[in-house]
């Protein structure tokens, strides 16, 4: 909405429009996130030219809701933590944190092997890009060298 570009309004607009498309796929029984992915690839389309300005003040209004998010999710979390742990008996509570401690252990093993296997098949494209020889090149440091220094 090129009227609301740049005010308070055009970041309002963001979160009713939001929140009026997550209320419109429940009223219809249709996966809220899919309709939400699908109404921001539309928008993203449709807008016009966003300036820095407008997507710097979207961006950290956006972080901030979504870190009070998470910060609430935690909270209700740990406020139910003390009732889940009272409810079961010493046996299914040392079964349950075993099992918890093996979904982590298999989580950092295959991140770790990810970013492995990621630099073992990235390299080889790099170097025939021309990016170096005998540097290791990762996702991250070729992102950075890619930024505009200003």
């Amino acid at each position: 909405m090129p009227f609301l570009a740049g005010t308070l309004g055009g970041i309002l607009f963001q979160f009713i429009v939001t929140f009026g498309t997550w209320i419109l796929a429940d009223w219809l029984g249709v996966s809220a996130i899919l309709a939400l992915v699908a109404a921001a690839m539309t928008v993203s389309r449709r807008i016009t030219k966003q300036t820095a300005r407008d997507r710097v003040h979207s961006n950290a209004v956006w972080s901030v809701v979504v870190f009070v998010l998470n910060v609430l999710a935690f909270l209700f979390v740990g406020l139910q933590a003390r009732t889940i742990i009272l409810a079961h008996d010493a046996g299914e509570l040392r079964s349950a944190m075993g099992f918890a401690l093996l979904v982590l252990a298999v989580v950092v093993l295959v991140r770790i092997v990810w970013v492995m296997l990621y630099n073992r098949v990235a390299q080889p494209i790099y170097r025939r890009l021309g990016y170096g020889q005998d540097e290791v090149v990762s996702f991250g440091k070729r992102l950075v060298e890619d930024e505009p220094r200003a």
